[in-house]
């Protein structure tokens, strides 16, 4: 079995880190902190946010691995 690669930021290609806003897991760029994924609360999906908030309803586009 392949192990899952981990996701890493758009914007500086670093490490994402991940805390609970609001009942939303949202992932942060860890060199500049900008939020850039979130886990979808209703489907469990990880989700780039593209600008967006992370509390956007509906589904965003979801993180390929």
């Amino acid at each position: 079995m392949g192990e899952t690669k981990p996701i890493v930021s758009p914007c500086h290609n670093a490490k994402i880190g991940f805390s609970l806003g609001d009942g939303v897991q949202i992932g942060s760029c860890q060199e500049c902190y900008k939020d850039v994924v979130r886990i979808n609360p209703q489907t469990g999906v990880e989700e780039w946010l593209d600008g967006k908030s992370p509390w956007t309803k509906g589904n965003l586009r979801p993180v390929e691995r």
